[in-house]
Parts: structure tokens; C-alpha cells; sequence
């Protein structure tokens, strides 16, 4: 048995022994080591960038009886190898002895949560669904073929980095043959499609379902109905209309009032001269200072959202008691990162529909291009 014929996946986060192969003997040739061994117990792990690694933990001797000696390593000194260089090197498991290497071993196994990606590219790599389209190695780079009318099709590598509501996103590894408006390193988003053959395909649609006029979106409707047809058929090519949507939207954003010092205090004063409050409606009031709009934050299920509304109406109430900014949809999202406080997702429309755009696709929609059209065209 070894890695090329197994794949990664008994190899991850697990031990095995591998016997020795010339690369094992290079890396351990340095070492001022007497005893004569035949491989090395190994930990198995995924580097983002470099690919599947084996941490080395110990040299082993095989007794008689089939058994193994270890022999400690310096704790000083890390020593690695990458899957490819013992892809054909036999090795051997024994899960008996999993939990008795994991606390052995357990100072060294700590040190590798370093490599330690978000949860969902931890998830991404139980999907067997990727394992024809994963590289050998470096298993969270899989191949996606991009569309787009006018293009032939094209294949590329892209490295999984997080996953969204019924797609898959990820960074281009490599620059596209053809001018697809996506460059090297930029995010994109692919799902998985099936053809009448049953076969299964990585796509990229980079095709924009319509071309808009800026006056299709000026009173929200239109994203509001693609927000109700998404919550009715979840499907990728849903999602991906409301990306397209946001990306070109003016939403409304409720923010709370905040005066300087001064101002509050000439406010308070007048309340206080006043008879009746009554009284000061209509009256002109002159700032001395910058009066800040802050951006009223939500939390829900112990996350903090940044709401957002697709038009006054859809605010209700809380249009009463906030006052309203109105801005471009990108620009909420330098408003939603600026924030002091862990923002989650842009929640659109709370109150009603409540679609929310989760912060790990804001930069799919920041490099999506624009859909509208000018009226000559």
C-alpha cells in the first residue's frame, strides 16, 4: 500500500509507518543516528500552499515479531515530507494505536495547527465529489473549466478557499489563456454540474444572465424577486443572480446620529430653555462639529450582521428612529469591513426576506464586473 495508490485521505490526520526510500535516508542522513531503522512514523497533514506533508515523529526498527521500535527525534527540528516524494513508498497502519501515538506525540501534532485552514475548507476535503478533479498533492487545488459566450472553454487550476451557498470558492492559480475578465489570484466561484450522461463537471459561468439599465434597479424590486425565487429554489445559478444583483445596487443603510461634545451639549441646552419640546420642531439647528453616521449593527444567533434595506419602506420602524444612507452596494462593504466590531454577512431586507451575504464572498462580488448597460448600447 502507499499514497499513490490510496490517495491522501487514510493518510489524513493519521499515523503510518512508511519504510524506508532513498528520500526518507536524505532527509535522516544527517542525523547522528547508530541504529539501524526501517522507516519512519509519519502524521499526515495539509499544507494550503505546499500540498499534503507527512511530518516525521520518529525512526522505526521492526522487531521480529512484526512490532516496531520508535527512536526520538530532536524536538528542536521539524522534518517533513511531501507527498510526492514517498508517493510509492510503502507504509503501514494500525489503528489500534491512534490514540496512544496522538498523546506520545502530542507537542509535535500541536505544533502542525499552524496549517490549519477555515473549517470549510477542512470540510471541502471530506467531499469526495472533488477527488477526480483534485491534484495529486495538493488536494485543495482542483480544475475548473470556465464559460463564457464567445470563449472556448478552459480549464484551470483553482485552490479551494472557502464555500458558499451552493457553490465553491476559490483562487486562480493560474492566469486564463483568454481574456475571461478574471485574473491570476483573483476569487471565483464554481459549483458542480452533472450532464445527461451522469458525468460531473467543475464550472465557472462566467457569463452575466442579462445586461441591466441602472433604472432596473433603482427601486430594489428587482433584487427583492431574486431574493424570493432563492429562497424558494436554492439553487447556484440563483445565488450567483443575486451576486450579479448586489454587485450593481444602491441599498439603504440605518445608522445612528452621533454629535460632538458641543453640539450635544448646545442640543441639551436647548431642550432645557424650552418650555415644551414641542416647541423646537421646525426649528434650525447648526452644527460646530462633524456629525458621524454610524451604522446600526444586528446580532443574531451571537453574530454581528451589517443591515441593509433595499429601499426606505422596506426599513418600516426603524426608518423612524435612524437616519438613512444611501450607498452603492460595494461601498457597504468597505463600510461593513471598516467596522470595530467581527461582521459576518450584509443582511439584506431583516425584516421581510432576509438574504444574507456571508463575508466570505464579499470579494466575489467586489471583482464580479458590472452589468449595466448604457442606454446607447
Amino acid at each position: 500500500m502507499n499514497y499513490k495508490d490510496l490517495g491522501f485521505r487514510p493518510f489524513y490526520k493519521n499515523f503510518s509507518i512508511m519504510l524506508n526510500n532513498d528520500n526518507i535516508m536524505d532527509i535522516v542522513a544527517d542525523l547522528d543516528v547508530d541504529e539501524v531503522f526501517d522507516g519512519v512514523l509519519v502524521y499526515g497533514y495539509v499544507d494550503h500552499e505546499a500540498g499534503f506533508t507527512f511530518e516525521i515523529l520518529s525512526l522505526a526498527l521492526q522487531g521480529d515479531e512484526g512490532g516496531f521500535k520508535f527512536y526520538d527525534l530532536p524536538n528542536d527540528i521539524t522534518y517533513k515530507l511531501r507527498a510526492d516524494a514517498v508517493e510509492e513508498c510503502e507504509c503501514l497502519f494500525s489503528e489500534d494505536v491512534f490514540d496512544e501515538y496522538m498523546e506520545l506525540f502530542k507537542d509535535k501534532i500541536s505544533s502542525l495547527e499552524i496549517y490549519e485552514e477555515n473549517e470549510n475548507v477542512d470540510k471541502s476535503r471530506r467531499f469526495n465529489f472533488l477527488d477526480p478533479f483534485r491534484h495529486e498533492e495538493c488536494i485543495d487545488d482542483v480544475q475548473v473549466v470556465l464559460l463564457k459566450d464567445g470563449l472556448q472553454p478552459e480549464q484551470v487550476w483553482v485552490r479551494i478557499e472557502d464555500l458558499g451557498d451552493k457553490v465553491i470558492i476559490g483562487k486562480l492559480l493560474n492566469e486564463p489563456d483568454q481574456d475571461f475578465g478574471y485574473h491570476l489570484h483573483e476569487k471565483v466561484a464554481f459549483f458542480v454540474y452533472t450532464d445527461e450522461d451522469g458525468n460531473q463537471h467543475l464550472l465557472c459561468d462566467m457569463n452575466p444572465s442579462v445586461k441591466l439599465r441602472a433604472e432596473d434597479l433603482a427601486d430594489g424590486r428587482m433584487l427583492c424577486n431574486a431574493i424570493d425565487v432563492f429562497a424558494r429554489e436554492t439553487t447556484q445559478e440563483h445565488f450567483i443572480d443575486i451576486l450579479e444583483l448586489v454587485r450593481d445596487s444602491y441599498i439603504w443603510i440605518p445608522c445612528n446620529t452621533i454629535l460632538g461634545q458641543l453640539d450635544e451639549e448646545a442640543l441639551l441646552k436647548m431642550a432645557d430653555e424650552a418650555d415644551n419640546l414641542d416647541d423646537l420642531v421646525g426649528t434650525t439647528f447648526t452644527s460646530q462639529q462633524d456629525i458621524r453616521l454610524v451604522p446600526d449593527l444586528m446580532k443574531m444567533d451571537d453574530k454581528i450582521y451589517f443591515p441593509v434595506f433595499t429601499s426606505v419602506e422596506e426599513m418600516g420602524d426603524a426608518a423612524k428612529n435612524h437616519s438613512q444612507l444611501q450607498k452603492h452596494f460595494l461601498e457597504a462593504i468597505k463600510m461593513a469591513c471598516a467596522c470595530e466590531e467581527d461582521v459576518a454577512g450584509i443582511l439584506i431586507n431583516p425584516f421581510s426576506s432576509g438574504m444574507v451575504i456571508e463575508k466570505k464572498v464579499w470579494n466575489i462580488v467586489e471583482n464580479m464586473k458590472s452589468r449595466i448597460v448604457e442606454d446607447d448600447e
